[in-house]
């Protein structure tokens, strides 16, 4: 069976699901895929902080025998979090507020459940290629980190 991106999202959903309040986890509210780019999802933000956005950001295909290829598709990961109690909270938490984390700490548990993961068999481990402030302003922090999955796909 051929790895599909839908697939891989579905996997990527997962693994960090168990950090939202619905599925019993400390703080994450707003945990879904997101095919825009953030401007247009902050427009939303009726997402309620703190989220994270889960975005396919394209693949490049290096032909190998037989009809196959590898394909290194990218994924975008948004932590976006909150605070009323300045920037330094909405970056690093507040031991006060277990329910906004800050952006940083999310990015480490994001780490800890992705870094090195299998997704689907056939996959590659998981491989985290950088991390960047996307948008600060007064009352919202958020960063990105870009992944990478490699698999070997024959396409018919």
């Amino acid at each position: 069976m051929a790895t599909t991106i839908s697939q891989l999202e579905d996997q990527l959903l997962l693994r960090l699901s168990e950090l939202t309040v619905s599925a019993g986890g400390d703080y994450v509210r707003t945990l879904r895929a997101y095919g825009g780019d953030f401007q247009q999802a902050r427009a939303e933000l009726v997402l309620i902080l703190p989220c994270m956005l889960i975005q396919y950001a394209g693949a490049t295909y290096k032909r190998q025998g037989g009809g196959g290829y590898e394909v290194l598709t990218r994924w975008r990961i948004v932590a976006a979090d909150n605070s009323h109690r300045g920037e330094q909270a909405r970056r690093r938490g507040t031991t006060a507020n277990l329910q906004n984390p800050g952006t940083y700490q999310m990015l480490e548990d994001i780490k800890a459940r992705l870094d090195g993961e299998v997704l689907l068999a056939g996959t590659r481990p998981l491989e985290l290629t950088g991390e960047e402030l996307v948008h600060a302003e007064p009352n919202l922090s958020l960063y990105r980190q870009d992944w990478h999955v490699r698999y070997f796909q024959v396409v018919d």
